[in-house]
């Protein structure tokens, strides 16, 4: 999914470099570097996102939600 202008104005400009290097760095054709950044090269080449628990309004951390192994598969 191609990157929207909001999400790249609300970098720094240390993150829009890293940003441009990740996309530069995963492109291999001119067609693909003529579409720009996609939301991908935000993880900057990492490969995994951090998912951070989510709290109460005093602090506790709220029980996780309960996933169906179909969230698991691979797509055919």
């Amino acid at each position: 999914m191609l990157s929207r202008r909001r999400e790249w104005t609300k970098l720094s400009a240390e993150e829009r470099a890293q940003v441009d290097f990740a996309f530069r760095d995963r492109c291999r054709t001119e067609e693909e570097l003529g579409q720009g950044p996609c939301r991908i090269d935000y993880l900057r080449g990492r490969d995994r996102i951090q998912v951070f628990p989510k709290l109460s309004p005093t602090g506790e951390m709220l029980p996780a939600p309960i996933l169906s192994e179909d969230v698991f598969r691979e797509p055919l």
